[in-house]
């Protein structure tokens, strides 16, 4: 599941949603895809309120989801899916700005980092707002921690790693052209 910093308007519709998360576990106010194979799945959207839910054509939805879901029926729920959520994730991209960043023994940390105690973060890391890192943790030279990125205790993050940025696929629309996919 992936969470906003703030609610996004899905564009050339009314609908807005807080993040994006599966049909298999879906979250409130969220986007959500279902394919005709996984139709069995739609039971799970019980769990939730106010999904926006691109579904595809013939999958039968039933009245009370009806009711309590936004839903965009058509023929390629993936490839729609894949536009809406690239539109989000842009939006999202250009909404995350955080005020102050603060240079700590040559590491970037921005605002609202929680660190536990006897945590080490070694020169030229970053670690991004809303960050929370546990007691006893090493954070390597040239690690970037981005946000909203939960570490526990006694962890040793190598090197140059990156935590928390989205990974990837391809997905290709109706010309053949590649659009990508940020991965939950």
């Amino acid at each position: 599941m992936v969470l906003f910093r703030e609610p996004i308007k899905v564009k050339d519709t009314e609908y807005e949603v807080c993040g994006v998360s599966t049909i298999s576990d879906p979250q409130e106010k969220t986007l959500v895809f279902i394919q005709k194979e996984y139709e069995s799945s739609i039971i799970n959207l019980n769990q939730a309120e106010g999904c926006c839910v691109i579904a595809e054509k013939g999958i039968v939805i039933p009245d009370d989801l009806k009711a309590r879901h936004n839903f965009i029926i058509t023929d390629n729920p993936r490839l729609r899916f894949t536009k809406i959520y690239s539109q989000l994730a842009e939006e999202e991209e250009r909404n995350n700005k955080c005020e102050s960043y603060h240079n700590i023994n040559g590491a970037v940390i921005a605002e609202n980092v929680r660190l536990g105690t006897n945590v080490v973060i070694e020169p030229f890391c970053f670690i991004d707002h809303d960050v929370s890192i546990g007691d006893n943790t090493i954070v390597r030279s040239g690690a970037r921690i981005r946000s909203k990125v939960i570490i526990g205790c006694n962890c040793i993050i190598k090197e140059n790693a990156v935590i928390g940025a989205p990974a990837f696929s391809f997905e290709k629309d109706e010309n053949g052209n590649l659009i990508r996919v940020p991965q939950l």
